[in-house]
């Protein structure tokens, strides 16, 4: 599937002729602008990087541990393969950005805003996407089990094909969003954040706790 054409988003125009780069020891001051290189070097530890900006940006395999991108600035940016668990992306902004097969596991990206995004063939396990905005944005084959999505503004937001047991979305309106071809057993949302979604028959099983009807079988 061309993501891309199908939800009309915008994908990230990288420079052809992309630097290679090493993060390591190079002293950053914020609000400093990095444009037009590839980091690929393993491990990155320790790394401050809050409010750091980033155009035409590529990084491949990279573990990022204990690396604070706290207020980063994403643009035409590219993650492939890269472990960014439990780093903190808060209060950033991703314009025409992708992941791709990348670990977010218990990620803090709250406060963040999104603008043609894309995740895809991602692990998303108990991220925290509390307070954010998204703008054509779409999650692809991705594990959102447990992500947390609380007091967000979804706006042509697609969830396609992901595993989203357990999500929470309180104080989220789901109207319009297609839930349809995901899997899920239960999420934590209200009657009123669920209205005007759409779902399947079978899922809308999931949901009748909310109606305060108790289903048994003779």
């Amino acid at each position: 599937m061309n993501l891309y054409k199908t939800y009309k988003i915008i994908q990230a125009d990288l420079n052809p002729y992309l630097a290679k780069m090493s993060l390591r020891g190079l002293s950053l001051n914020e609000e400093d602008l990095l444009v037009d290189f590839e980091l690929d070097q393993g491990p990155l530890v320790g790394a401050d990087l809050s409010r750091v900006a980033f155009k035409s940006v590529k990084f491949t395999n990279v573990v990022f541990e204990g690396t604070s991108f706290y207020r980063g600035d994403f643009t035409h940016v590219v993650f492939e393969g890269c472990d960014l668990s439990n780093v903190d992306l808060s209060n950033a902004v991703f314009d025409k950005c992708t992941f791709k097969s990348c670990k977010l596991i218990g990620t803090n990206l709250s406060e963040s805003g999104f603008s043609d995004v894309v995740f895809e063939g991602c692990n998303l396990q108990y991220a925290n996407f509390r307070f954010t905005r998204h703008k054509n944005v779409a999650f692809y084959e991705s594990k959102l089990t447990l992500m947390e999505m609380k007091n967000s503004n979804l706006s042509k937001c697609h969830f396609i094909k992901c595993e989203m047991d357990q999500m929470l979305f309180y104080g989220t309106p789901l109207r319009g969003i297609d839930l349809r071809g995901n899997t899920f057993v239960k999420m934590d949302l209200t009657l009123d954040d669920l209205r005007g979604a759409i779902i399947t028959p079978d899922q809308g099983m999931s949901f009748l706790g909310l109606l305060g009807v108790e289903i048994k079988y003779d």
